[in-house]
């Protein structure tokens, strides 16, 4: 199955960390996947956000506390069909093995009959593609979100992990003006004792590093 996840957390024990969510998820405890009898039924449509390539982003409530997420749903016939289907499995894999203040949290992985939902930490301060584009930013806070990016690095290659997307879009932020790495539908897992070869296929070729700018043209 592309979904089978140890539950850490059920919904009957979780109401105080999911409490913090909305405020920015900075004090919650629920910092794994939660895999349990929850449906996107108990989820609320707020603002929908975004459509992308390989699915759409939205704001939701939770039904139950009010919370606020970022749901990311991803239709799967439309990932069978570009024969990303594979690429599905490895992102839901890596987001289960991942925790870091550096990194967008994922709370639930839902699957439905056509669609996986990937309810996320709601991001309030949107990513950093916009803030570069509306203001100028001092030497000091470049410096904090160098860090911040290095640090959510050091974190996945820790894991052995991957990203392959880096780029200001999949940099987000919070209310607290903190910087978070989200969207690993490219990440892969490695392996330090074999040789495997990656593509070298990234979803933005601007971001691209120069050796892989000069082979692919």
């Amino acid at each position: 199955p592309l979904i089978n996840l140890h539950p850490i957390h059920t919904d009957n024990n979780n109401n105080n960390s999911q409490s913090n969510a909305s405020k920015d998820n900075q004090n919650s405890n629920e910092t794994t996947l939660v895999i349990s009898t929850t449906s996107i039924s108990d989820f609320q449509l707020v603002i929908p956000f975004a459509k992308g390539g390989y699915g759409r982003v939205d704001l939701y409530k939770k039904r139950t506390t009010g919370d606020i997420f970022a749901v990311k749903t991803v239709n799967i016939k439309s990932m069978k069909d570009k024969k990303l289907y594979s690429t599905l499995k490895t992102e839901t894999q890596i987001l289960n093995e991942i925790n870091s203040d550096y990194i967008v949290n994922c709370y639930y992985i839902i699957k439905e009959k056509s669609n996986i939902y990937y309810v996320m930490e709601y991001m309030k301060g949107g990513d950093l593609f916009s803030l570069l584009s509306s203001v100028y930013l001092l030497k000091s806070t470049i410096q904090l979100i160098t860090a911040e990016v290095l640090l959510s690095l050091f974190y996945l290659h820790s894991k052995n992990i991957t990203h392959r997307d880096i780029k200001p879009e999949n940099l987000l932020i919070n209310n607290n003006m903190q910087l978070k790495l989200c969207d690993f539908g490219f990440a892969r897992k490695i392996s330090m004792k074999s040789n495997e070869n990656l593509t070298d296929y990234v979803a933005t070729r601007w971001y691209r590093s120069p050796e892989l700018l000069i082979t692919n043209g």
